[in-house]
């Protein structure tokens, strides 16, 4: 059975996390995904988390994740005549600024230019607003968003912590993905394009902050306006750290029972469960490091208080649920243990992990390019004689 996007042709003009995850994901189900990169290509391919420096003839570790199964084709900023037929051709476009090749071409325009098409733009604070022209990086947008304070990170004697692993950028790549593909249906039924505007900013609210639920207030005062860490969390045991969670009160009294601290119970304070679990928090902690890490996890599952060993690049692998699941694959160009992707279908095959591309190593062509799937043409065209115009596909 074939890849659910099999046929849909997806042209990538962005640079950076959060444009390439978005493509991956079409790519995993099957999208011809066609990275276009200016002649020296795309900054990611560089980049090293470790700061390593790069082989000239390789590409960084993310990059190669990130790319496999795509397609490279190399278009000079000032040339855009093959970019041209590129995206009269395709179904869909991923746009971002930080893409020196998506700099040469407007989304509006390229938009109003082919209207068959979904356009999907990835800004930090969307196409339009007061900020639409301001700089930011994911530390700004965090801050910018209350995540800093909301996720409450960091001790609160001590400036925020930021969010690891560049978060934000992942979050607005998965909605890029789903608005992407929520407007191929309609695509599909109308013949209708659409201009997608996506704010990182906005992702990261609605993903790094509890806002959008509790709207600013909570019993007449701000939900969050200073960091409580969240007791215990992650927490030192004897052997090792455990992670633990109370997100209810219920839960919270059964680790006050389970410490042997009943006294701590108070079903009629009116503190948060975050506030009375700090009150404690010395006390509970001391008591956490008298305990091994698999007899704190036995008892917590026997209260059903969440809890987890803690994962790290060595260890999670080896889990027995990720062992089961297959959730890490080795990536078939360098060899190293990459993300599988994070669900599974039961009547359709995802794309094998595959190499990602050598820059420019698609072949240039110099007949126009063709769409693998040509899409119904809209009833208010039949008989017009015009799909190459407005479809830009050979029929």
């Amino acid at each position: 059975m074939s890849a659910p996007l099999d046929g849909y042709t997806v042209v990538d003009l962005s640079s950076g996390i959060a444009g390439a995850y978005a493509t991956k994901i079409l790519a995993d189900g099957g999208a011809d995904v066609i990275k276009v990169e200016a002649p020296e290509g795309d900054p990611l391919r560089r980049w090293s988390a470790s700061g390593a420096q790069i082989d000239p003839d390789e590409d960084g570790a993310l990059f190669t994740f990130l790319a496999g199964g795509k397609r490279s084709v190399v278009v000079h900023p000032d040339d855009l005549s093959l970019l041209d037929r590129l995206v009269a051709a395709a179904d869909a476009v991923t746009w971002s600024p930080e893409s020196s090749v998506a700099q040469s071409l407007a989304p509006e325009d390229l938009f109003r230019r082919h209207p068959h098409l979904i356009v999907t733009t990835i800004t930090p604070f969307g196409l339009d607003g007061p900020w639409s022209g301001r700089a930011a990086t994911e530390f700004t947008l965090q801050a910018w968003s209350g995540g800093a304070i909301g996720i409450g990170r960091g001790v609160q004697d001590r400036a925020p912590v930021s969010i690891g692993g560049q978060v934000g950028e992942w979050l607005a790549g998965a909605y890029a993905a789903a608005m992407t593909l929520a407007f191929r249906a309609r695509a599909i039924r109308d013949g209708h394009g659409e201009l997608v505007d996506l704010s990182a900013l906005e992702a990261q609210v609605l993903g790094l902050t509890y806002y959008p639920v509790t709207y600013f207030e909570m019993l007449g005062r701000p939900w969050r306006d200073a960091r409580r860490p969240t007791v215990p969390g992650v927490a030192e045991a004897a052997d090792g750290l455990v992670a633990l969670g109370c997100g209810t009160a219920q839960q919270w009294w059964d680790l006050c029972a389970m410490s042997g601290h009943d006294e701590w119970i108070d079903e009629t304070s009116e503190l948060t469960i975050t506030e009375q679990a700090n009150l404690h928090a010395e006390e509970l902690y001391a008591w956490l490091r008298e305990q091994r890490t698999e007899d704190l996890r036995e008892l917590a599952t026997a209260f059903r208080i969440p809890n987890s060993p803690v994962g790290n690049g060595e260890n999670v692998t080896a889990m027995d649920h990720f062992v089961q699941r297959q959730a890490f694959v080795r990536n078939p160009q360098r060899g190293f243990t990459q993300p599988a992707p994070p669900y599974r279908l039961s009547g359709a095959a995802l794309r094998e992990a595959a190499p990602a591309p050598r820059l420019g190593s698609t072949p240039k062509r110099s007949e126009p390019w063709s769409c693998p799937r040509t899409p119904p043409l809209p009833a208010y065209l039949e008989g017009t004689g015009c799909r190459s115009a407005v479809y830009g596909c050979s029929t």
